[in-house]
Parts: C-alpha cells; sequence; structure tokens
C-alpha cells in the first residue's frame, strides 16, 4: 500500500470498507455515526500509509483497532453531551 500509491489504495478501501463499517456499526449504533467513522479510519490509513505495518500480512487488525478507537470517541461524546444537555433541562 504505501508504494503502491491511489489505485492500492482505493482497491483497499473497497475491499475493507464494509469490514470497517461493520465493527463502527456494532459498537455505535448509528448508521451515520459508522459512516463517519469509517470515513475516519481510512483518513487516517491514508495519513499513516507509510507506517502502518500489516499484522500477519493483513491490515485488518489495524483497521478493526482504529475503527473501535474512533466508534469509542463518539460514544463518549454523545455520553458528555446527554450529559450536559440533561443538567441545562431543569
Amino acid at each position: 500500500m504505501a508504494g503502491g500509491g491511489r489505485d492500492a489504495f482505493a482497491a483497499l478501501f473497497r475491499r475493507h470498507q464494509t469490514f470497517v463499517y461493520n465493527v463502527a456499526f456494532r459498537r455505535t449504533a448509528s448508521w451515520s455515526a459508522a459512516e463517519d467513522v469509517t470515513g475516519v479510519v481510512f483518513l487516517e490509513l491514508w495519513r499513516q500509509r507509510e507506517r502502518v505495518e500489516p499484522l500477519g500480512g493483513s491490515i485488518r487488525p489495524w483497521l478493526a483497532g482504529v475503527a473501535a478507537n474512533q466508534a469509542r470517541h463518539v460514544w463518549r461524546s454523545r455520553s458528555r453531551r446527554a450529559d450536559a444537555l440533561s443538567r441545562l433541562a431543569w
């Protein structure tokens, strides 16, 4: 991927986008949040393409880990927003 350029990255995206989306959806229970997480995961992969090392020849563990972390950020953000709104509603 690092040396393959845009075509290699596009092929990787097509191959793994559903997997990443499913990981994100299972953790967020939101279609739109899962789509956002999927976009962020592949953006991060593009940014780090020179440094990412496939584990055992597979990029899926890295993708799943980043998707889980991003989904956790979404969940935490939702919780904080709900807490803030509950404090405002007297």
